[in-house]
Protein backbone atom coordinates (compact mmCIF):
# COMPACT_ATOMS: atom_id res chain seq x y z
CA UNK A 1 0.00 0.00 0.00
CA UNK A 2 2.85 2.46 1.38
CA UNK A 3 4.73 1.67 -2.20
CA UNK A 4 1.36 2.51 -4.85
CA UNK A 5 1.13 5.79 -3.04
CA UNK A 6 4.94 6.66 -3.46
CA UNK A 7 5.17 4.57 -6.93
CA UNK A 8 1.34 4.20 -8.16
CA UNK A 9 1.15 1.19 -10.78
CA UNK A 10 0.74 2.56 -14.00
CA UNK A 11 -0.64 0.44 -16.70
CA UNK A 12 1.60 -0.60 -19.47
CA UNK A 13 -0.35 -0.23 -22.35
CA UNK A 14 -2.55 2.89 -21.98
CA UNK A 15 0.21 4.87 -19.37
CA UNK A 16 -3.16 5.31 -17.35
CA UNK A 17 -2.71 5.12 -13.11
CA UNK A 18 -4.31 2.66 -11.33
CA UNK A 19 -3.05 -0.61 -12.44
CA UNK A 20 -0.13 -2.23 -14.17
CA UNK A 21 -2.78 -4.18 -16.72
CA UNK A 22 -6.31 -2.42 -17.21
CA UNK A 23 -8.99 -4.69 -17.57
CA UNK A 24 -10.04 -2.38 -20.59
CA UNK A 25 -6.78 -2.85 -22.50
CA UNK A 26 -6.32 -6.29 -22.38
CA UNK A 27 -8.28 -6.48 -25.83
CA UNK A 28 -5.37 -4.57 -27.16
CA UNK A 29 -2.88 -7.09 -26.60
CA UNK A 30 -3.33 -10.09 -29.36
CA UNK A 31 -2.46 -13.95 -28.42
CA UNK A 32 -0.38 -16.54 -30.28
CA UNK A 33 -2.21 -19.74 -31.13
CA UNK A 34 -1.62 -22.62 -29.56
CA UNK A 35 1.07 -25.33 -30.59
CA UNK A 36 -0.42 -28.57 -30.83
CA UNK A 37 1.29 -31.95 -28.77
CA UNK A 38 4.41 -33.27 -30.49
CA UNK A 39 5.83 -36.44 -29.53
CA UNK A 40 7.25 -34.89 -25.89
CA UNK A 41 4.24 -33.19 -24.95
CA UNK A 42 0.42 -32.64 -24.81
CA UNK A 43 1.02 -29.19 -26.78
CA UNK A 44 2.21 -25.34 -26.01
CA UNK A 45 1.77 -21.77 -25.55
CA UNK A 46 3.52 -18.51 -25.48
CA UNK A 47 0.36 -16.46 -24.54
CA UNK A 48 1.95 -13.51 -25.83
CA UNK A 49 4.82 -11.74 -28.12
CA UNK A 50 8.04 -10.80 -26.09
CA UNK A 51 7.90 -6.82 -27.14
CA UNK A 52 6.02 -3.90 -26.06
CA UNK A 53 4.11 -3.85 -23.15
CA UNK A 54 4.36 -7.53 -22.22
CA UNK A 55 8.61 -6.90 -22.80
CA UNK A 56 8.40 -3.87 -20.09
CA UNK A 57 6.77 -6.00 -18.00
CA UNK A 58 8.62 -9.18 -17.18
CA UNK A 59 11.61 -7.03 -17.31
CA UNK A 60 10.39 -4.78 -14.78
CA UNK A 61 9.69 -7.69 -12.87
CA UNK A 62 13.03 -9.96 -13.15
CA UNK A 63 15.09 -7.13 -13.22
CA UNK A 64 13.92 -4.33 -11.69
CA UNK A 65 12.17 -6.63 -8.67
CA UNK A 66 8.62 -4.72 -9.27
CA UNK A 67 7.24 -8.20 -7.59
CA UNK A 68 3.56 -6.31 -6.62
CA UNK A 69 3.47 -6.45 -10.62
CA UNK A 70 2.17 -10.23 -10.60
CA UNK A 71 -1.64 -10.30 -10.02
CA UNK A 72 -2.91 -7.45 -12.46
CA UNK A 73 -0.28 -9.62 -14.91
CA UNK A 74 -1.99 -12.66 -13.45
CA UNK A 75 -5.70 -11.06 -14.23
CA UNK A 76 -4.24 -10.34 -17.40
CA UNK A 77 -3.44 -14.09 -18.70
CA UNK A 78 -6.30 -15.18 -17.02
CA UNK A 79 -8.69 -13.29 -18.98
CA UNK A 80 -6.80 -14.43 -22.34
CA UNK A 81 -7.04 -17.68 -21.10
CA UNK A 82 -10.60 -18.06 -20.38
CA UNK A 83 -11.33 -15.85 -23.83
CA UNK A 84 -9.38 -17.20 -26.39
CA UNK A 85 -8.62 -20.94 -24.84
CA UNK A 86 -11.29 -22.15 -23.01
CA UNK A 87 -11.11 -25.27 -23.80
CA UNK A 88 -7.71 -25.87 -22.52
CA UNK A 89 -8.57 -24.41 -19.59
CA UNK A 90 -11.41 -26.82 -18.76
CA UNK A 91 -9.04 -29.39 -19.52
CA UNK A 92 -6.72 -29.09 -17.37
CA UNK A 93 -9.18 -27.89 -14.88
CA UNK A 94 -11.34 -31.37 -15.16
CA UNK A 95 -7.90 -33.31 -15.02
CA UNK A 96 -6.37 -31.42 -12.35
CA UNK A 97 -3.04 -30.29 -13.64
CA UNK A 98 -0.55 -28.51 -11.64
CA UNK A 99 1.75 -25.78 -12.70
CA UNK A 100 5.46 -26.36 -12.27
CA UNK A 101 7.74 -23.10 -12.40
CA UNK A 102 10.73 -23.69 -13.90
CA UNK A 103 13.28 -22.65 -10.47
CA UNK A 104 16.18 -20.62 -9.94
CA UNK A 105 19.33 -21.81 -8.25
CA UNK A 106 19.41 -20.71 -4.97
CA UNK A 107 22.13 -18.22 -5.17
CA UNK A 108 20.20 -16.19 -7.69
CA UNK A 109 17.38 -15.89 -5.79
CA UNK A 110 18.73 -14.92 -3.01
CA UNK A 111 20.00 -12.41 -5.22
CA UNK A 112 16.85 -11.11 -6.78
CA UNK A 113 14.54 -12.49 -3.68
CA UNK A 114 12.05 -14.33 -5.46
CA UNK A 115 11.58 -16.25 -8.80
CA UNK A 116 9.23 -14.45 -10.82
CA UNK A 117 8.19 -17.64 -12.67
CA UNK A 118 7.31 -19.01 -9.35
CA UNK A 119 5.37 -16.09 -8.40
CA UNK A 120 2.81 -15.82 -11.29
CA UNK A 121 2.61 -19.50 -11.64
CA UNK A 122 1.14 -19.55 -8.32
CA UNK A 123 -0.80 -16.88 -8.52
CA UNK A 124 -2.09 -18.21 -11.31
CA UNK A 125 -2.73 -21.56 -10.09
CA UNK A 126 -4.96 -19.95 -7.63
CA UNK A 127 -6.92 -17.88 -9.66
CA UNK A 128 -7.55 -20.69 -11.97
CA UNK A 129 -8.31 -22.87 -9.32
CA UNK A 130 -5.35 -25.57 -10.83
CA UNK A 131 -2.65 -26.97 -8.47
CA UNK A 132 0.49 -25.63 -7.64
CA UNK A 133 3.96 -27.75 -7.17
CA UNK A 134 7.68 -26.93 -6.83
CA UNK A 135 8.30 -29.88 -8.06
CA UNK A 136 11.67 -29.36 -10.00
CA UNK A 137 15.08 -27.82 -8.27
CA UNK A 138 17.80 -26.24 -9.84
CA UNK A 139 20.61 -28.66 -9.05
CA UNK A 140 23.69 -26.07 -10.16
CA UNK A 141 23.73 -22.55 -11.29
CA UNK A 142 23.93 -21.46 -15.10
CA UNK A 143 24.66 -18.55 -16.21
CA UNK A 144 21.97 -15.79 -17.40
CA UNK A 145 20.72 -17.20 -21.03
CA UNK A 146 19.25 -13.73 -22.19
CA UNK A 147 22.17 -12.42 -24.09
CA UNK A 148 23.73 -16.24 -25.39
CA UNK A 149 23.17 -17.29 -28.60
CA UNK A 150 21.22 -21.13 -28.65
CA UNK A 151 24.23 -23.46 -29.07
CA UNK A 152 25.54 -20.93 -26.10
CA UNK A 153 22.67 -21.43 -24.25
CA UNK A 154 22.52 -25.59 -25.04
CA UNK A 155 26.00 -25.55 -23.49
CA UNK A 156 25.33 -23.22 -20.25
CA UNK A 157 22.49 -25.73 -19.33
CA UNK A 158 24.15 -28.49 -19.79
CA UNK A 159 21.39 -30.25 -16.95
CA UNK A 160 20.67 -28.19 -14.01
CA UNK A 161 17.40 -29.69 -13.04
CA UNK A 162 16.46 -32.70 -10.73
CA UNK A 163 13.34 -33.61 -8.58
CA UNK A 164 12.62 -32.03 -5.67
CA UNK A 165 12.65 -34.97 -3.08
CA UNK A 166 10.41 -33.20 -0.34
CA UNK A 167 7.42 -32.01 -3.11
CA UNK A 168 6.58 -35.04 -5.44
CA UNK A 169 5.81 -34.65 -9.13
CA UNK A 170 2.16 -34.48 -10.18
CA UNK A 171 1.23 -36.61 -12.81
CA UNK A 172 -0.33 -34.02 -14.57
CA UNK A 173 1.79 -30.77 -14.95
CA UNK A 174 1.53 -27.46 -16.80
CA UNK A 175 5.69 -26.87 -17.36
CA UNK A 176 5.72 -22.90 -16.60
CA UNK A 177 8.21 -20.21 -17.48
CA UNK A 178 8.02 -16.53 -17.97
CA UNK A 179 9.59 -16.73 -21.91
CA UNK A 180 10.72 -19.40 -24.52
CA UNK A 181 13.02 -18.38 -26.60
CA UNK A 182 15.28 -21.21 -28.04
CA UNK A 183 13.85 -23.60 -25.78
CA UNK A 184 17.04 -24.73 -24.49
CA UNK A 185 15.81 -24.10 -20.39
CA UNK A 186 12.56 -26.17 -21.03
CA UNK A 187 13.57 -29.04 -23.04
CA UNK A 188 16.27 -29.46 -20.40
CA UNK A 189 13.38 -29.59 -18.04
CA UNK A 190 11.54 -32.32 -19.68
CA UNK A 191 14.39 -34.56 -19.62
CA UNK A 192 14.36 -35.28 -15.98
CA UNK A 193 10.42 -35.89 -16.21
CA UNK A 194 9.13 -39.24 -16.21
CA UNK A 195 7.56 -40.30 -18.86
CA UNK A 196 4.25 -41.33 -17.16
CA UNK A 197 4.29 -37.75 -17.13
CA UNK A 198 1.49 -35.68 -19.07
CA UNK A 199 2.17 -32.09 -19.60
CA UNK A 200 2.21 -29.04 -21.43
CA UNK A 201 4.76 -26.22 -21.89
CA UNK A 202 3.02 -22.84 -21.02
CA UNK A 203 4.87 -19.70 -21.01
CA UNK A 204 3.99 -15.77 -20.89
CA UNK A 205 5.72 -15.02 -23.90
CA UNK A 206 8.54 -15.68 -26.55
Amino acid sequence: MFLDLLFPPRCYICSRLGSYFHPRCFSYLDSLPFIPPSASDQGRLSLFKYHGPIRRAITDLKYSFVSHLVPDFSSLVCHKLKTNFPNLLKYWQKFHYSFVPIPLHSRRQRFRGFNQSALLASRLASDLKLGYSRALLRSRPTSPQAQLSRSERLKNLGQPFCLNPTSPLPQNIILFDDVYTTGATITAATKILPTSTSFFVFTLAS
